[in-house]
């Protein structure tokens, strides 16, 4: 029989207790818990006869409290790394959200729009922007500007999307455009 109390319980009371169910024999270990506890694991004979613990009981008990302790730690170890997935789930959830956000609000925005990354290679296009430069953004994936559209437009394009990289503010640009069918 295995009893755990808490270090607020007295070896008193403990026996006391178990000496109600005809515990004759006790051997207290204590445990270290992850949450800073110390537990106190009673283990004991029930017998009617008063027993004495060997030497091999106390060396066995003790490998018992170091496996306990062991595995309440590894069990406080998988209980953090649950509420970790759970996190990043959460996280990954309210990301695919905001993304899907996103692309609603540039599909749906009657302008073109482009996004370029740190080495000026288009990552997003909306369709007005494929629709205005009759490209395939999806071809066009990973490609810098004036590549994707090979004109003055395009290298000017390029131009301005280094000077605002470099200078890391705001910048407005306007430039008039003849496109093709008006």
């Amino acid at each position: 029989v295995v009893v755990i109390n808490d270090v607020s319980s007295s070896d008193e009371d403990t026996k006391n207790w178990l000496s109600r169910l005809g515990v004759c024999a006790l051997m207290d270990v204590k445990i270290d818990v992850p949450w800073g506890d110390l537990v106190d694991v009673a283990i004991h004979y029930h017998s009617p006869d008063e027993r004495r613990f060997t030497l091999d009981d106390e060396i066995f008990l003790e490998r018992v409290a170091a496996g306990v302790t062991l595995a309440l730690r590894n069990e406080g170890l998988i209980g953090e790394l649950r509420k970790e997935i759970f996190e990043e789930n959460r996280i990954q959830e309210e990301l695919r959200l905001s993304q899907g956000q996103l692309n609603t609000i540039l599909e749906n925005i009657p302008v073109g729009v482009f996004v370029l990354n740190a080495k000026l290679e288009l990552v997003r296009a909306n369709a007005r922007f494929e629709d205005l430069f009759h490209i395939d953004a999806e071809k066009a994936y990973g490609k810098t500007i004036d590549r994707i559209i090979s004109s003055p437009l395009g290298r000017l394009m390029h131009r301005h999307c280094r000077q605002v990289l470099n200078s890391n503010i705001t910048l407005h640009f306007e430039e008039a455009l003849q496109l093709e069918g008006g």
